[in-house]
């Protein structure tokens, strides 16, 4: 009988080791990617500002100035924001005249789910 359940025992082991490998997790939490957008013809070189993410339902704020070139990333609880971004822009016009002007750029909103979520503002100057 003993020997009949150590064979068992031994059958068993892979099947319980191919099992127990995966890795469960919760992932809450979601990449938004938020570019900044100016007209055709203008060529942004960089941006100096602050992008705030707020989200819907519980109202927490999310924010970042951390921008590479027209581009922020940041991580935020997946769910549904309003978006709000503001500052100052260095661009280039379609004659290829370096200009700077404040700008800002919203979205009421964006839904930020997948990795990443890229969020597209439309900048309008100030």
């Amino acid at each position: 009988m003993k020997n009949i359940i150590f064979k068992i025992m031994l059958m068993m082991m892979p099947l319980l080791s191919l099992t127990s490998c995966h890795e469960e997790s919760d992932d809450y939490y979601a990449t938004a990617v938020v570019n900044v957008m100016a007209a055709e013809g203008i060529t942004i070189e960089k941006i100096q500002g602050t992008v705030k993410l707020t989200n819907l339902n519980n109202g927490e704020v999310y924010s970042t100035a951390d921008f590479d070139n027209a581009r922020v990333m940041i991580n935020v609880l997946r769910g549904s924001y309003a978006v709000y971004a503001q500052g100052t822009v260095k661009y280039r016009d379609a004659e290829g005249n370096e200009m700077t002007a404040n700008f800002r750029a919203s979205a009421d909103y964006a839904e930020v789910m997948n990795h990443p979520s890229e969020v597209n503002l439309k900048m309008l100057f100030m």
